[in-house]
């Protein structure tokens, strides 16, 4: 029996065909790529904890980049592997908010879980040892250390951003960005994490991802409508949702659709240009297989069949051409209109929403630099549709995408939600966090 064939991150790969595996190998080769990022220099961008250990490989590339914006082009071609962590550190402005927060906030956040319900508590220990099986496989959540380490992460973030609740799709991407930035990193994926949500993908709403995805979701539908015109007409006359199609596409990020070598390379353009990337790769995703969707008259076989393809498309350099150059324009006034329409009201614009990465430093900074930008009643008035559910998918009494809130609105699991801890058993589940914490310390 042959070993198992695994990716650049250690994941396990399935058995490919001759075509896909010479699109990957094409992907791959980051030749051409690495003689351009050579021509960049990059700022000398320390990671917390790192000793030098990314400074070494970022310092060919050192002096300066004036912001962000002047990388992405580049970026779109893929950021090589050795200089991702502390590119995606810089270029989400997790950098600049770790900077601007007190000294020691990460540890201190980490160090305890008093502060979480146990609720939100027994959710993440039931999200962290139930990932999606690609992540559940890898060698990092084998281990105690991998486990703690994502349990840590998720539950300074719930402290963190107490007013956008705990979310299943928040467990993916932080496992992926500790699979990415390395274990040693942890503190740098928290900080990447909240600039991720607050800053590049849901600025308007806190970075809530329950209500943020959701609002994408319907700004989604509405560019298919404009930019698939044939594909969205096919949709409404076999009485379709496009979201029973594209679930949880933005809650994990891709996570749970693409393989993962492929999700990097969408993540290192969300990086550094935000939400407009989500938007342009599902295009791209339904674009790619437009004939398979206007050829299916039953949605279950056409959502295996568009999921089984989706999980194998290794051939990112064409997806992110179909993304950038086949879609077309799409202004930011146009997905600002949109989010109007999608959310029924218009959306309260963060002052850092297309905020860059390399924003100033500096301890002295005023806490909104760093902190939550919207209230807790903010999000409730902005946010929250109708009865506070949202819309619901055929047949179930589950939000779309499979999101569910806690009876208190928060959000503490993903449908089907396991049934409220009794106080016994939620004590039991925050207890052995918080014995774990001993030897974190």
């Amino acid at each position: 029996m042959s070993s198992l064939q695994r990716d650049v991150y250690g994941f396990q790969l399935p058995q490919l065909s001759a075509h896909e595996a010479d699109a990957r190998a094409r992907c791959l080769s980051q030749a051409k790529a690495a003689k351009q990022w050579a021509s960049k220099k990059l700022p000398d961008v320390q990671l917390p904890g790192a000793q030098g250990s990314f400074i070494s490989e970022i310092g060919k590339y050192q002096v300066a980049v004036s912001a962000p914006q002047d990388l992405k082009g580049l970026v779109r071609l893929g950021i090589p592997e050795s200089l991702r962590p502390a590119a995606w550190f810089w270029l989400s402005g997790g950098w600049a908010k770790q900077s601007a927060a007190p000294e020691g906030y990460y540890r201190k956040l980490s160090a305890s879980s008093e502060a979480v319900s146990d609720e939100v508590v027994f959710a993440i220990e039931q999200d962290v040892g139930g990932l999606w099986h690609s992540m559940r496989q890898h060698s990092l959540f084998q281990t105690s250390k991998g486990q703690e380490a994502l349990t840590r992460v998720l539950l300074a973030l719930a402290q963190h951003l107490p007013e956008c609740g705990y979310v299943k799709g928040l467990h993916q991407v932080s496992a992926l960005l500790l699979v990415v930035m390395g274990l040693p990193q942890e503190e740098a994926v928290f900080w990447t994490l909240v600039a991720l949500l607050q800053d590049k993908l849901f600025p308007y709403c806190g970075g809530a991802l329950q209500h943020g995805a959701r609002i994408e979701q319907g700004v989604l539908e509405l560019l298919i409508q404009r930019k698939l015109p044939a594909l969205w007409s096919h949709l409404v006359k076999m009485g379709w949702d496009v979201s029973r199609l594209t679930a949880g596409w933005f809650t994990s990020l891709f996570t749970t659709v693409l393989p993962p070598e492929t999700v990097v390379r969408v993540w290192d353009a969300i990086m550094s240009e935000g939400s407009k990337v989500m938007h342009r790769v599902a295009l791209a995703l339904i674009k790619r297989h437009e004939t398979v969707i206007l050829g299916c008259a039953q949605l279950d076989l056409m959502r295996r069949v568009l999921e089984l393809r989706l999980s194998r498309a290794f051939d990112v350099d064409d997806i992110m051409q179909v993304a950038f150059h086949g879609i077309g324009s799409m202004p930011a006034s146009l997905i600002t209109k949109f989010r109007d329409q999608a959310l029924g009201t218009p959306v309260r614009r963060s002052g850092s929403h297309g905020s860059s990465g390399s924003g100033g430093s500096g301890r002295g900074r005023d806490r909104s630099a760093w902190a939550a930008p919207v209230s807790p009643a903010g999000v409730a008035e902005l946010l929250l549709l109708p009865g506070g559910a949202g819309p619901q998918v055929p047949g179930s009494g589950t939000p779309a995408g499979g999101l569910s809130t806690s009876s208190t609105g928060s959000v503490a699991s993903a449908a089907p939600a396991p049934a409220r801890p009794s106080p016994s058993t939620s004590a039991a589940a925050g207890s052995s966090y918080r014995r774990s914490q001993s030897d974190h310390m």
